[in-house]
Formats: C-alpha cells, sequence, structure tokens
C-alpha cells in the first residue's frame, strides 16, 4: 500500500498478488497480506537471521524511472526498520536489463510484466528456471531448487 500510494500517487487500483486484478488470469481471492513488521522480525527470528547474523538483500532498479526510484526506497525504509541490510543499485534501465540477464548478483529487483494481456510468457520469463526468451532465462533464478521444479511444473500445466 505504501508503494501504491508513495511511488504511484494512489494512480490505478491496489493490487493483492503479483497480478493485477479483474483480469481473466487473475484470482479474486488472493486478498492482501496484513502489513505487519513484528511479525516480519518474527519470521527473520524464526530463519535464523538476527543483530547478529542479518539478512542481507541488493535491489537492482532503474533508478532513471521515477515510481522504481520512489517505490525501491519505499522498500529499503520497510525491510530496514525489521532489520534486514539493504543495499540500493539503482542504474539506467538498460544496465538494470543486462544484470537480470547476465548476472545474479542482486536478490530483489523492481520491474514491470510488460504484456499484461497474456500473463503466461511474462511469467515463463520471470519464473521458469528453463526459459529461454529475449530478456528473460529466468530472472528469479530458482533454477536446481526444489522450488524452482515446482514452480516449473507449475507453469507447465497452467500454460498447457
Amino acid at each position: 500500500e505504501a508503494i501504491f500510494k508513495g511511488a504511484y500517487s494512489s494512480l490505478g487500483e491496489l493490487g493483492s498478488g503479483i497480478l493485477p486484478g479483474g483480469w481473466w488470469y487473475s484470482s479474486e481471492t488472493q486478498g492482501n497480506l496484513p502489513y505487519d513488521p513484528e511479525k516480519a522480525k518474527e519470521l527473520l527470528a524464526e530463519a535464523g537471521y538476527n543483530e547478529s547474523n542479518p539478512l542481507s538483500v541488493r535491489i537492482a532498479y532503474a533508478s532513471n524511472l521515477t515510481e522504481r526510484a520512489a517505490a525501491a526506497e519505499i522498500i529499503y525504509n520497510e525491510l530496514t526498520s525489521v532489520g534486514v541490510n539493504v543495499t540500493l543499485a539503482g542504474s539506467e534501465q538498460a544496465i538494470v536489463t543486462d544484470q537480470l540477464n547476465n548476472t545474479n548478483d542482486y536478490e530483489l529487483f523492481l520491474t514491470n510484466y510488460g504484456n499484461l494481456f497474456e500473463p503466461g510468457s511474462c511469467l515463463k520469463q520471470k519464473l521458469d528456471s528453463t526459459a529461454n526468451v529475449i530478456g528473460g532465462s529466468g530472472y528469479f533464478r530458482y533454477g536446481g531448487t526444489e522450488f524452482g521444479d515446482q514452480i516449473d511444473a507449475e507453469l507447465a500445466e497452467a500454460l498447457a
């Protein structure tokens, strides 16, 4: 909600998942997760992160795009408030795209979904560890993991 209001001036519709609502491919039952910094701290502690062993993330984003720069600052503030060490790595869009395609030098990145009318190809590009599409090859780098195998199987089923 902070990104929706702060980076996008509340223009549009607040989303409740990774895809916008109101389309044939979105689930109207997703619901929003509550903003709960104390629960976030609890989950980080359960995962073994604390002041002496903090979670560290690098966020890649296109600093030349006003909304993404604003969103990156909001995410930075929210993550650091629960004890996550965050490095903001803003660059021109072309540099960020090159990083997404050719390095594993980030944990988070801010991007858009492109063609929202056909989410299958976009989600395949972002999630499928075997994707070989222009600008893709599985941005989320889940290949070779149990989670990645599950995503690949579910995408194959959904896109069949």
